[in-house]
């Protein structure tokens, strides 16, 4: 799997959608979080989730803050709750990685997925 992150001028290591492999094969080697691997999403669905996370990435550091992530709800309570059970790395940052496995899990997992994700 090629790597998907770059050091930017700091030297940390911030992740580059454009390097990303999210076929299914390398979601499963990547998911090393709770989540589990990017629930049926096909590389169109794929494509279309990573456009809408650079829009919502509104300071383009490939990243996603509360803020930016809360602008897409219109109810402030939905975006927080829903930001905390993206945010699977407790960072207070949402990468693309929990960005894509959090809707997958909301769009196509299982109940028991959806439900574990949830509480």
């Amino acid at each position: 799997m090629g790597g998907c992150c770059s050091k930017n001028g700091k030297g940390a290591g911030v992740i580059d959608p454009a390097n990303m492999d999210l076929q299914p094969q390398a979601v499963n080697e990547m998911s090393g979080s709770v989540m589990p691997p990017f629930a049926g999403l096909n590389p169109k669905e794929l494509t279309e989730l990573e456009k809408r996370f650079k829009l919502l990435d509104a300071n383009g550091d490939h990243e996603l803050t509360e803020d930016e992530f809360c602008k897409a709800f219109g109810s402030p309570h939905l975006g927080k709750a829903l930001f905390q059970a993206f945010d699977v790395s407790k960072n207070g940052r949402i990468d693309l990685r929990e960005f894509i496995g959090g809707l997958s899990i909301l769009s196509k997992g299982s109940i028991t997925d959806r439900l574990h994700f949830a509480f």
